[in-house]
């Protein structure tokens, strides 16, 4: 709880005694409020606006939010309630024993809850239509006045606050309760008139008049190119510089190689031609050309061998592979040749083949047995489910022929027992073969 100590002024009934009298005022706040979405957590605080409940947290703060909540309940309750009725109804079905009475009455009662949980799913939607869609239309002309934004509050108090005006209206964002007036436009910023500098000049900004005119400019408002801002000096143009000339290009004949040699006799002994030339764009200019470098070409790797590219033959060695200038599958060369792996082999550590019904393991007898296991119970869970569904099938269509009936019953209660004996036949396996018997291998 919260004590409060207050003071207050008690005088007696002539008013010529005057005395102070202190009190203190028990408040006994209980925790009775959500933090967050989580009702395990509460707090005295009215903040979240939902009450902590044994079924969660209830929105309280406005109509809005508490209406939406309890219909989403009232659902869910509704339908689990046609749910148990269908189960119901498969019982009497399934009970008649060939009551022709028993049968229609279990087939009007599956009809009737069909219907109901049907119409319960597109509740949601059939309310949209028939009611916010009615909502919306008598509020379709509520707008605003002066331009003014529609905004929703929980109170009309937090409406006034935000110095807007409580009246239903509609606008961008839906139906709202409050009209907010429109921000004043501001008036827009004149824009000085630009003032060009004579030709020849640019527009630039100087501390005082005599730099300006110590640097040879005229001072004087100005305005330069779009985007720049205005200056107060008209400062002489730069010089525009000089361009580059051209190299003129003396490539190699023959596609050869540009290179320097420190003489002609160096280029010869090379291989090369002594002569001025130049290379690619952006090489300097040499004094020998030599041939062409042979490109290699490239080759096709062995079957059962794909193309790689390694920076040293060590590495490809390494990889198990045979050094050779190949042709990669996706475009461009390799140097290297190494073996495919086998596609039969799966998991990363090589311990399974792979099958069409997955990776079967073959690491050790254990694995290969789980896995037959796990593959045959969930074969034999799926062929359980199909009998009783056919059994469930034989029943409802039996038009109270006992033998047909009887045969349904029959086969749902072997398919149950079996789907039973399926789901704990590890337990038993268990049981029996390891605590009971010790049978080796079964460990």
């Amino acid at each position: 709880g919260e004590v409060q100590y207050r003071t207050y002024n008690v005088c007696e009934p002539q008013g010529r005694i005057c005395c102070y009298a202190n009190f203190y005022v028990s408040q006994v706040k209980l925790p009775l409020f959500c933090v967050g979405n989580d009702p395990k957590q509460r707090t005295t605080s009215a903040t979240s606006g939902k009450i902590a409940t044994p079924i969660g947290c209830i929105p309280v703060s406005d109509k809005m939010s508490f209406t939406p909540y309890i219909l989403r309940w009232a659902i869910g309750i509704a339908g689990g309630i046609a749910f148990l009725f269908i189960v119901y109804s498969g019982f009497l079905i399934i009970t008649s024993g060939g009551n022709v009475q028993k049968i229609s009455a279990g087939k009007e009662l599956l009809t009737a809850s069909l219907m109901g949980l049907f119409l319960l799913i597109f509740s949601v939607y059939i309310l949209k239509i028939f009611l916010i869609g009615t909502v919306k239309n008598t509020f379709a002309q509520t707008v605003c006045p002066a331009g003014g934004q529609c905004r929703n509050y929980n109170t009309n108090a937090l409406c006034v606050a935000a110095g807007g005006t409580p009246q239903f209206c509609t606008g961008n964002l839906g139906l709202g309760n409050c009209c907010i007036p429109a921000a004043p436009t501001s008036t827009p910023t004149p824009t000085p008139t630009p003032i060009t500098c004579p030709s020849g000049r640019n527009c630039a900004n100087t501390n005082t008049t005599a730099l300006c005119i110590a640097a040879g400019g005229i001072a004087r408002p100005c305005a330069g190119p779009p985007g720049v801002s205005m200056g107060n000096c008209c400062m002489p143009a730069a010089p525009t510089s000089t361009p580059t000339p051209t190299r003129t290009q003396n490539p190699c004949p023959g596609g050869g190689n540009c290179t320097n040699t420190n003489t002609a006799a160096l280029c010869t002994a090379a291989g090369g031609t002594a002569r001025a030339c130049t290379g690619p764009p952006g090489v300097s200019i040499g004094n020998c050309c030599r041939a062409p470098t042979p490109t290699p070409t490239p080759g096709f790797c062995p079957i059962g061998s794909t193309c790689r590219s390694y920076l040293t033959p060590d590495l490809c060695d390494s990889a198990g592979g045979t050094p050779k200038i190949c042709r990669i599958s996706s475009g461009g060369m390799g140097n290297c040749c190494v073996p495919k792996p086998s596609n039969l082999v799966c998991n990363s550590n090589s311990t399974g083949i792979r099958t069409a019904i997955g990776c079967f393991p073959v690491i050790s007898k254990d694995a290969f047995t789980k896995y037959l296991l796990t593959w045959g119970i969930g074969i034999a869970g799926g062929i359980g489910f199909l009998l009783i569904v056919y059994g469930g099938f034989m029943v409802t269509t039996s038009s109270g022929d006992p033998k047909r009936l009887s045969a349904g019953k029959e086969l749902i209660t072997a398919s149950l027992m079996g789907l039973t004996l399926l789901l704990f036949g590890v337990y038993i396996l268990k049981l029996i073969g390891v605590d009971i018997l010790g049978i080796p291998g079964l460990q």
